[in-house]
């Protein structure tokens, strides 16, 4: 055969089991069918998060502090948590909202979704869960100071800055008392998981992006100590969020993580059974590494599709850069420490001094992953053909660069024809 033709079918058969074998590990018939996957973080709310031992923490040292940094500060985040197979990370397939709960009084209680399912959402949650977000005067001039504080509930969108695009609410646990230590919000989780099944109907009717009975909803709860309502409740709740499609993956994090006592152990295990139909087991997280590497173990453990097409690095945050410095702490968790990952914008800062961020970016009409399945293998055949036809008009010497579309596979795939 002449060697022209050995290059070209030999160039087709490689190219065309890449692009086989791309499909078959991003699963892109199913797993991209429903558009970006939805997760909702929920994060532990009650005062217990504020506090250090038996009084309020200072800057940095509370478990809310932890949970907000490992989420959305300034490292490597649960936005830069690796998708399986590897290659994106996972706010390009994925659109993340935050919600928390806290006590059940005065009715409704303290559950709430501070920010929806959105796709490069990472300054948003960052700013709702930052206690300089809620801290304004008369009632709060230091938002570590312990009891008592009153905190003043600001929407994102209404203020500039920070001048979200999307209604993002602030939210922090009660901090009331006379003593050392916050106190005054409960554990109500079930209000939460309830809040956000009851949520979804309506969001799915009214989102702009890709959404239909294939979309994948997860939720990631973040708690740090026994919860306060009924097991009954609780065990409905999750069980309804799991019949609804949702399931729950639960990680315990701070000092009852380290020694859970039996009652808690008992709880975190019955919370894991319930939301996943006796699926899972629940993460136990005693600091930042630990809570960072579980959250990258559940991401990991997702079946997300992997046609990576959201672009946050407008935003700042996840995929705005490199990875981060690392560090030889072993239980420091993946590039924990910062790095410029999860750097934030150019935009103008928040409106209490806190972290900036830069929202004007565009984001892909479709929010990413619509699945682009059908163009997985075709820039690769086109080119071939074009080398086929140009082959046949006597050209000696061609060549021609074809990529496989990257967001699907990765790889870049070259083609060449070389004259004798």
């Amino acid at each position: 055969m002449n060697i022209r033709w050995m290059v070209i079918w030999g160039a087709m058969g490689s190219l065309s089991s890449m692009a086989s074998e791309a499909a078959a590990a991003c699963d892109q018939d199913q797993g991209c069918s429903g558009g970006p996957a939805r997760i909702m973080l929920i994060v532990d709310a009650s005062s217990d998060t504020l506090n250090v031992g038996a009084a309020a923490g200072g800057e940095g040292l509370s478990a809310w502090d932890v949970i907000r940094e490992v989420s959305a500060g300034e490292g490597d985040t649960l936005y830069d948590a690796p998708v399986e197979p590897p290659g994106p990370v996972a706010s390009q397939v994925t659109h993340f909202g935050l919600a928390v709960f806290g006590d059940d009084m005065p009715g409704p209680g303290e559950a709430e979704i501070l920010v929806d399912y959105a796709p490069c959402s990472e300054p948003r949650v960052e700013w709702s869960l930052d206690p300089r977000s809620s801290c304004l005067e008369p009632g709060c001039s230091d938002p570590w100071a312990g009891p008592p504080i009153t905190w003043t509930r600001q929407d994102g969108s209404e203020i500039d800055p920070p001048g979200f695009a999307e209604t993002t609410w602030s939210h922090m646990p009660r901090c009331d008392g006379n003593g050392v230590a916050c106190e005054g919000s409960g554990r109500f989780v079930e209000l939460a998981i309830e809040e956000i099944t009851s949520h979804r109907p309506a969001y799915a009717a009214t989102t702009p992006y890709v959404e239909d009975a294939s979309t994948h909803y997860v939720n990631v709860l973040v708690i740090t100590g026994p919860y306060d309502g009924t097991d009954a409740d609780v065990q409905v709740a999750l069980e309804d969020a799991f019949d609804a499609g949702i399931p729950t993956y639960v990680v315990a994090y701070g000092e009852l993580a380290a020694m859970p006592t039996p009652g808690f152990a008992e709880q975190l295990a019955t919370m894991a059974e319930w939301g996943s139909g006796g699926t899972l087991t629940h993460r136990m997280a005693a600091n930042a590494g630990q809570l960072s590497n579980a959250l990258r173990e559940i991401i990991a453990d997702l079946d997300l599709p992997c046609c990576a097409t959201i672009d946050c690095s407008h935003v700042g945050g996840a995929d705005s850069g490199a990875d981060g410095t690392g560090t030889a702490d072993p239980d420091a968790g993946a590039d924990w420490g910062g790095g410029v990952d999860g750097t934030v914008g150019d935009g103008s800062g928040s409106a209490n001094g806190g972290s900036t961020t830069d929202t004007a970016g565009e984001i892909d009409d479709d929010g990413g992953c619509t699945c682009r399945s059908g163009s997985t293998s075709a820039p690769a055949w086109s080119c071939l053909a074009a080398l086929v036809l140009l082959r046949r008009r006597g050209h000696r010497r061609v060549r021609q660069d074809c990529s496989i579309d990257e967001g699907s596979s990765g790889a870049i795939a070259n083609a060449a024809l070389v004259g004798r």
